[in-house]
């Protein structure tokens, strides 16, 4: 039995009792992951009922990701259709997932606008855009436009963050290692990823700010999804 019957056995044992397996989608960030029903195989396509939220995702992403105790692995599958009327989906070409897949379940937000930050590597100050972060990560873009001619940064190395959030009065200073790099071809532009680890206060702002801006997404999500419903029922 090849590994693609194998898995549609399993999906078809699912679906004769109506079992369930967990998607994984996300939306500006934050991670969607839900149960879904499975309901029917056939030649190779396999039918679900999703949550809402899912379901937008799905149709957003034109794919989803499944996790559940009866595969050896996580997998990825392509979404060929959505009923966003009745929150039905349509998968099928799955194929094993990466293993950073376990990345997509940190809840990573992203502010309204960017926000204004700086970068302190003891030396220079350089100013860049927060665009999103979560309790352990932040994504930067930064200007390299210093007066004093080019920074440059190294993957590993040891630097400040600080950022004013909107839910704060004060600037926040974060402990902050440089973990991604990647530089436009001019050189201007930098896109800087890093790990964070904030402590006490720092902490406690972060964890509000994060909390707050999930449940304005959220609801953001269920806008989409009420979108996404008029229009297919008007098609």
């Amino acid at each position: 039995m090849s590994a693609r019957d194998d898995l549609l056995r399993r999906f078809q044992g699912l679906a004769a009792r109506r079992g369930r397996v967990r998607l994984l989608n996300a939306y500006r960030g934050i991670p969607v992951a839900h149960p879904a029903v499975v309901l029917s195989v056939h030649q190779g396509y396999v039918a679900l009922e999703a949550h809402p939220h899912q379901a937008a995702c799905m149709t957003l992403e034109g794919k989803t990701y499944l996790l559940g105790d009866i595969f050896p692995q996580a997998l990825q599958a392509r979404v060929v259709s959505v009923d966003m009327l009745r929150s039905q989906a349509m998968l099928a070409e799955f194929s094993r997932a990466q293993a950073s897949i376990g990345k997509r379940l940190t809840v990573r937000v992203q502010p309204v606008e960017p926000l204004d930050a700086q970068i302190y590597d003891g030396e220079h100050r350089i100013a860049c855009k927060l665009a999103d972060i979560s309790s352990s990560g932040v994504g930067l873009t930064a200007l390299n436009t210093h007066v004093y001619g080019a920074v440059q940064f190294n993957l590993g190395q040891q630097v400040y963050l600080d950022v004013k959030l909107p839910s704060s009065q004060t600037i926040l200073r974060l402990q902050a290692k440089i973990t991604n790099l990647v530089v436009s071809a001019d050189s201007l532009l930098q896109r800087v990823g890093m790990t964070i680890a904030p402590e006490g206060t720092a902490q406690d702002i972060l964890r509000e700010y994060i909390a707050a801006r999930q449940a304005e997404t959220l609801e953001e999500l269920q806008r989409v999804h009420e979108s996404l419903c008029r229009k297919q029922g008007a098609g």
